[in-house]
């Protein structure tokens, strides 16, 4: 077996297309957890010194704990009983939901960020870990991923509508498409993961109260929080009918 990366980095190998990589010398340590009061759907997520710890919704009343620390930190962190593991996610994940009083098995994995040169081949499109690694600080990874398959589910099913059985999924200019729609979203969040595991991890006086004051202003204008949600979910350019919650068939319709 190996992992999502593994897979991805060797998908990528087989199609000779190359990557750069930027290691941010930390690790996530993740498991599904139990805390005592209910999500309601919610996810927190806390900036530590040393990295972000996030509670993301699940089904039921556990949460996927995501906790990044430095490397060196690691082995000491799995190595905890579960009754001290606990305590410690608590104190870092904060308690908005109360305490964690129960975890599941505990895995790792190394941090860095991955960006392909390009994200297709000859008829072969990269989506999702396959076309990008990111930080998962704000939980973009993910989002990114489900967009990519947004846009290439919209693009095939608008070419379906008009050519029929026609229709080549593998066609250049279709591939073309997509990397074209996908890019501006794709550089732009991985460039804001980057840009905010740096700041956050700053020791500068300056940038740290710069920092304060700037999530002080968010927190304090509905405005501006609304702004910054919109743009982490990815409403920025040409957003497709599925993350807008659209039929992909809505705009056929109208001409049928």
């Amino acid at each position: 077996m190996i992992g999502a990366d593994g897979a991805a980095s060797r998908i990528r190998e087989f199609l000779g297309i190359a990557a750069t990589q930027y290691e941010y010398g930390q690790v996530a340590v993740i498991c599904n957890v139990t805390p005592e009061r209910p999500h309601d759907n919610r996810a927190f997520e806390r900036m530590t010194p040393t990295g972000p710890c996030a509670l993301l919704p699940h089904v039921g009343t556990r949460c996927g704990l995501v906790w990044c620390m430095p490397e060196a930190e690691a082995d000491a962190v799995m190595a905890l009983d579960d009754e001290a593991f606990l305590a410690q996610a608590t104190s870092r994940a904060g308690t908005a939901l109360g305490e964690l009083v129960r975890c599941g098995q505990r895995s790792r994995y190394p941090l860095r960020r991955v960006v392909p040169e390009r994200d297709r081949r000859d008829r072969v499109l990269l989506l999702g870990n396959a076309a990008h690694a990111i930080h998962p600080v704000g939980a973009q990874g993910f989002n990114l991923g489900l967009r990519d398959v947004a846009v290439l589910a919209e693009l095939l099913a608008d070419e379906a509508m008009v050519r029929g059985e026609a229709l080549d999924p593998g066609a250049d200019h279709l591939l073309r498409a997509y990397v074209d729609w996908r890019q501006p979203d794709r550089n732009a969040t991985v460039g804001w993961s980057h840009d905010m595991v740096r700041l956050f991890a700053s020791a500068s006086p300056v940038t740290r109260l710069a920092r304060s004051v700037a999530l002080s202003a968010v927190g304090l204008s509905p405005g501006l929080k609304r702004r910054l949600a919109s743009r982490a979910m990815g409403y920025r350019g040409r957003v497709p009918r599925l993350a807008l919650g659209e039929s992909l068939q809505r705009r056929w319709e109208a001409f049928s």
